[in-house]
């Protein structure tokens, strides 16, 4: 897990100086001070989510103007909603009873 972690941070920031190589923009900074939180986050699973939705949101999105493709937003949202509710699963499993599935 921290492999991964470590290779995605590594191409989030190397997008960020490429980008802003090219064309230096105000999203460029907010994009670099949405990182900060991953020094607050405990788990790598969630670090790589976070990690993950601000790439793809964030840096591809806004910074490098993906939302300019048709639907980038609805696939992203759709996306970013399966991801939080596997997260939410994984964090509630212990709280959910197997019986309430037959119901």
């Amino acid at each position: 897990m921290k492999t991964i972690y470590r290779i995605l941070l590594f191409i989030t920031i190397i997008t960020l100086m490429i980008r802003s190589y090219f064309l230096f923009s105000i999203n460029i900074l907010i994009s670099l001070i949405l990182l900060i939180p991953l020094l607050f986050i405990t788990r790598d699973l969630y670090k790589i989510e976070y990690l993950l939705y601000i790439y793809f949101v964030q840096v591809l999105g806004v910074s490098c103007r993906f939302y300019r493709l048709p639907y980038y937003d609805k696939i992203m949202h759709f996306l970013f909603c399966m991801i939080f509710v596997l997260l939410g699963y994984i964090f509630m499993k212990k709280y959910i009873s197997k019986l309430y599935i037959f119901y």
